[in-house]
């Protein structure tokens, strides 16, 4: 048979979550992208299928930190201790306490794009990733959230505004 032209599928989405402020909804944005294409199309693709194109979007287009693996195994707080797409990134789940109320507060954004694209800032990344993974090591929840401040601050994320209502939690 004669070969399909490429299809051009244009989507829209509406995100009620601040994108590119480390609450996973570029990779949740991804995930449900890729469920939306493909129910329209009809295509008939495996849960795996739609987290492996989810994850190279995100990639590609330098919007995620490879999360997508996480929202698609609903591991809710942990760690990705090997990076990658579903099926090869590993990760380990931290115990939250029952009852715990999360806070969060959006004070701005940062572009990934340009935070990824960068080869020096891509090792720092990795260099601060891998010394709060160490950190993180016991899978206690206060060892995540100390690693996950120690990383902001190395990245110069964290503002004085942030620094403050950080202060202010403890």
């Amino acid at each position: 048979g004669a070969r399909q032209p490429p299809l051009l599928v244009e989507l829209v989405q509406t995100v009620e979550v601040p994108i590119g402020a480390g609450f996973g909804s570029s990779s949740a944005s991804a995930l449900s992208a890729v469920m939306a294409v493909a129910a329209a199309l009809e295509l008939r693709l495996s849960k795996e299928e739609v987290a492996t194109f989810a994850h190279q979007a995100d990639i590609v287009r330098h919007t995620g930190l490879g999360t997508v693996s996480s929202t698609y195994n609903h591991s809710g707080a942990g760690v990705i201790v090997r990076p990658g797409g579903p099926g090869v990134a590993k990760l380990m789940s931290v115990k939250v306490p029952t009852g715990l109320r999360v806070v969060t507060a959006c004070l701005s954004r940062k572009a990934k794009a340009n935070l990824l694209s960068s080869t020096r800032m891509h090792g720092k990344v990795n260099r601060l990733g891998q010394a709060a993974l160490e950190q993180a090591s016991d899978l206690r929840l206060e060892s995540l959230l100390a690693a996950g401040h120690t990383f902001a601050e190395g990245l110069g994320l964290m503002t004085h505004a942030v620094e403050h209502l950080v202060a202010v939690s403890l």
